[in-house]
């Protein structure tokens, strides 16, 4: 009788034991095959793993729809569904186009996930946007948002338009506006290949938005502008120029405005001036009206008078070619 007590007390001790083991085993099978994590990029982001896959096609080409209109046409060398229905293609190209049926912009990279509901595509690694109006833009992920239309990421992104390029920390681009937003140290170069002055203007700032539908450009806090010598720094620097285009029409800046231009007075770069003899005629000086205006020419004082200035607001007004400028005017308190 004693026997049999103890062997139910050893039993009964080991019932709580089995089911602790239990437990645990089928939490590592929950796990397994839906909670695990994986590291998509570079940039350390992380996602649900969309579970086990349940179909893998190679080489396929689809359109999706919306209310009736294409939105996207994508092809790509394969592509896997989850459990989730959620898919990811190998070397997509997507295909995007307008309310109008039009194509609009080309998207490829190496890989890219898309969710349940196609509302959301992530391309990742050599991601290369390219619009029909010729601009690029590259990173190494990219989102794309069906409803906002708009593409975004939080990555180092360059892009590059006409004569145009530059970099940025992340970037939006809304597709209907052709808007790009730089919400992170923009760094821009444009060179105007018509004009006479082939010298780089570089922009720099804490933000900026180009509008390339409107023609408008803007850069906030800490904004320089500089071509060769010339150097502008503001709180605020807007940029007018022909919409479809990139030649500058004008240049505005607002608060805490300090300008330095390049004297008249000084040669720079080039041979040295030939020294005039004692008997010879000096050359004729050519008519102010004849002279090519350059961003210079807004001073008509000479190298040594170390004038500059400093201004409320400043505004620049080029010609038409965008090479030149064709008027100044400053307002405020200048010096």
């Amino acid at each position: 009788m004693k026997k049999a007590t103890v062997r139910s007390f050893t039993i009964l001790k080991w019932i709580p034991r089995l089911l602790m083991v239990g437990l645990i085993g089928f939490s590592a099978y929950v796990w397994w095959n839906y909670g695990r994590t994986e590291s998509k990029d570079s940039s350390t982001e992380k996602t649900t793993r969309p579970g086990r896959v349940v179909n893998e096609v190679q080489g396929i080409e689809y359109i999706h729809f919306d209310k009736g209109l294409k939105v996207y046409q994508v092809k790509a060398k394969k592509n896997k569904k989850f459990r989730n229905e959620s898919q990811q293609l190998e070397k997509p190209l997507f295909i995007f186009f307008d309310e109008k049926q039009k194509e609009t912009i080309r998207v490829t990279g190496k890989k890219c996930n898309i969710s349940r509901d196609f509302n959301t595509i992530t391309v990742i690694d050599d991601v290369v946007v390219k619009s029909q109006t010729d601009m690029t833009v590259s990173s190494n992920l990219l989102k794309y948002d069906s409803q906002l239309r708009q593409f975004n990421t939080t990555s180092p992104a360059r892009f590059q338009w006409k004569t145009m390029n530059g970099k940025a920390r992340g970037f939006v681009y809304k597709i209907e506006e052709e808007m790009l937003i730089l919400p992170q140290d923009p760094h821009i170069q444009y060179i105007n290949k018509s004009g006479e002055n082939r010298q780089p203007i570089i922009v720099t700032g804490m933000r900026g938005a180009v509008d390339r539908k409107n023609g408008f450009a803007y850069f906030d806090e800490n904004v320089e502008v500089t071509q060769g010598r010339d150097w502008i720094h503001a709180d605020r620097i807007e940029v007018n120029f022909k919409a479809g285009d990139n030649d500058v029409e004008k240049i505005v800046a607002r608060n805490n405005v300090k300008i330095k231009f390049a004297r008249p007075g000084k040669r720079v770069g080039g041979p040295p001036a030939v020294q005039a003899s004692a008997d010879s005629k000096a050359p004729a000086e050519i008519p102010a009206v004849q002279q090519t205006p350059r961003m210079s020419n807004v001073f008509t004082a000479d190298e040594s008078s170390g004038k500059d200035l400093a201004a409320d607001q400043v505004e620049l007004f080029f010609f038409e070619d965008g090479s030149t400028i064709r008027s100044f005017r400053s307002t405020g308190n200048c010096t």
